[in-house]
């Protein structure tokens, strides 16, 4: 199974699943997480939401 590097509030370490770091995203309980290109640093960088949230804006897909 794929693990993700975490970096907790208090600066420990761990490796967790992508369910898991949805959650701990969503609590705000990480600072950060390990991605292909590097660091995500959770509050400052993109980062992809639950599909619960829905985008709002207008459609700007193309049409084929």
């Amino acid at each position: 199974m794929l693990s993700v590097p975490v970096v907790y509030e208090d600066g420990m370490m761990d490796q967790v699943d992508p369910l898991s770091l949805q959650i701990l995203i969503e609590e705000n309980m990480i600072v950060k997480f390990q991605r292909g290109e590097g660091w995500a640093y959770v509050g400052l960088d993109p980062i992809r939401r639950s599909d619960s949230d829905e985008y709002a804006g207008p459609e700007r897909r193309q049409r084929h």
